[in-house]
């Protein structure tokens, strides 16, 4: 942990930046809320967190598989990118097989070569047809040549060599459409945290305000507490109690004096507190007997 300090003009430090460090952020305590450093108390103003991250560099290796036509057959692509990164072909990992099939239909010529051995060339004498794999051929040329002859020259046996043919349907089935299955392999960067750094900034109390915050908490704390010390002999009783026993009595003393007075006064003045008859006046208003 590591502190950086920030002074006013006083030359008093304002600030205090306590740094700590750890791999995660579980590994970070929590900051205190006050610090005290060479006697002045400092308060938590609050905490910045920085991510360190590191680098790490992974081979990483996909399986494709590419679909070719007759137009783009062959072209496999040397590199491809999936989820932003780019893959280079492995090209000894290259298969290709047929995925798919057509049937064709086309005009073909269906022909054959025969042979014949004749003692003329009279062509009347060659076949005008054949039929092979259940199709009929038609005699379209012949070819001869002497294969025997006179001293003279005059032929004695021919080689009649005859071209049959016929224009017939064919069908066929041809590969369309071809899968390429091929590894791309490349190097993926992922970024691992390393360090997290908590930066705390703990503010200087001005000292008035401690001094005012001392004198509450020292309010707050303080029970007074009245304690008597027993006499020899004596009950010890709560103030509370022995005030409302105190008050008690004395009224109870003042009420007996009233009634005491109020019984000897009206010994002597028998007339007080009653009113005499008019009749007993003769007639006169008067009032109370003193």
């Amino acid at each position: 942990m590591s502190d950086f300090r920030e002074k006013d003009n006083t030359g008093e430090e304002e600030y205090i930046v306590q740094e700590r460090k750890g791999n995660s952020y579980d590994s970070l305590s929590e900051p205190p809320n006050e610090i005290v450093s060479e006697g002045t108390v400092y308060q938590l103003v609050g905490t910045d967190y920085e991510e360190v991250y590191r680098e790490e560099e992974h081979q990483k290796t996909i399986q494709e598989e590419i679909y070719l036509s007759s137009e783009n057959f062959g072209q496999i692509p040397e590199v491809i990118t999936r989820d932003g990164m780019e893959y280079a072909l492995d090209e000894e990992s290259v298969e290709i097989q047929v995925s798919r099939m057509e049937m064709r239909k086309d005009l073909d010529v269906m022909e054959e070569y025969v042979t014949y051995i004749l003692e003329d060339n009279d062509i009347d004498r060659l076949q005008k047809e054949i039929v092979r794999e259940g199709r009929p051929l038609e005699l379209i040329e012949v070819e001869y040549s002497v294969t025997k002859a006179t001293e003279s020259g005059i032929p004695l046996e021919y080689a009649a060599r005859c071209h049959y043919a016929a224009n017939v349907d064919r069908e066929y089935e041809v590969p369309v459409e071809w899968k390429a299955a091929a590894v791309y392999s490349g190097t993926e960067q992922e970024s691992i945290l390393e360090e997290v750094i908590a930066r705390s900034t703990y503010e200087r109390i001005p000292e008035t305000e401690m001094i005012a915050e001392t004198e509450e908490a020292s309010q707050e704390n303080t029970v007074i507490e009245d304690m008597e010390v027993p006499m020899a002999g004596t009950i010890e009783r709560p103030a509370a109690v022995i005030e409302d026993i105190v008050t008690g009595g004395a009224g109870i003393l003042l009420m007996g004096a009233f009634l005491t007075f109020l019984l000897i006064y009206r010994k002597r003045h028998p007339g007080f507190i009653h009113r005499v008859p008019e009749e007993e006046k003769g007639g006169k208003q008067e009032g109370y007997h003193a």
